[in-house]
């Protein structure tokens, strides 16, 4: 994934327009440091639980949308964000999925 396929996905994400197919953990982290590295910590948190929520009713699924979890994985991705500042977009993508995959999300999270 480059950075036009990133902004595309945040775009889509932000139309709600996104298959609900894409929207995946990886997606999610994706969405999460786009913003992290574009509006800061704080205000990515606020953008991050409104565009859930806003793309959940959208799609007319059930709201999978969970504040402490959501809360958890943005302070993750602020940590990485920090941690890697000065990485491309699209690298720090990259890294940040593979780091934090769903094959690893149980012993990260326990």
């Amino acid at each position: 994934m480059d950075a036009e396929d990133i902004e595309s996905l945040v775009a889509a994400f932000e139309a709600t327009t996104l298959d609900p197919g894409r929207w995946t953990h990886a997606a999610h982290l994706t969405v999460a440091l786009y913003y992290v590295g574009q509006y800061g910590s704080a205000f990515a948190v606020d953008w991050m639980r409104r565009g859930i929520q806003r793309y959940h009713a959208a799609v007319g699924g059930p709201s999978a949308y969970d504040e402490t979890i959501t809360l958890a994985w943005m302070a993750i991705v602020a940590r990485f964000h920090a941690d890697h500042e000065g990485m491309a977009l699209a690298d720090a993508a990259r890294v940040l999925v593979e780091r934090y995959s769903a094959s690893r999300q149980a012993s990260i999270m326990a």
